[in-house]
């Protein structure tokens, strides 16, 4: 899931709309690593660390949800709503 996040998030960076508006982003460089104490990039650099995931409590729902298929019910485990700080 993470991974996916991730992928959509350059997805967007790199839409050629986006960087019409802001022409900086054309040539940047995408990072999705933590940088160091010396982190100094050579050219225009969009870091998308991730640094904090943490459960959307907020938006928690306790409430499973059933599935039914061939007359049979299958309960599953209602889906963890995240929260990802960058």
């Amino acid at each position: 899931m993470i991974r996916d996040l991730s992928q959509v998030l350059r997805r967007i960076l790199e839409q050629t709309s986006l960087s019409s508006r802001f022409p900086e982003l054309a040539e940047a460089q995408i990072s999705f690593e933590r940088p160091s104490e010396t982190f100094s990039p050579g050219q225009t650099t969009v870091n998308l660390f991730l640094y904090d995931i943490r459960e959307h409590l907020e938006l928690r729902n306790n409430e499973p949800t059933i599935e039914r298929r061939n007359g049979q019910a299958i309960i599953h485990n209602p889906p963890k709503r995240i929260a990802c700080s960058y």
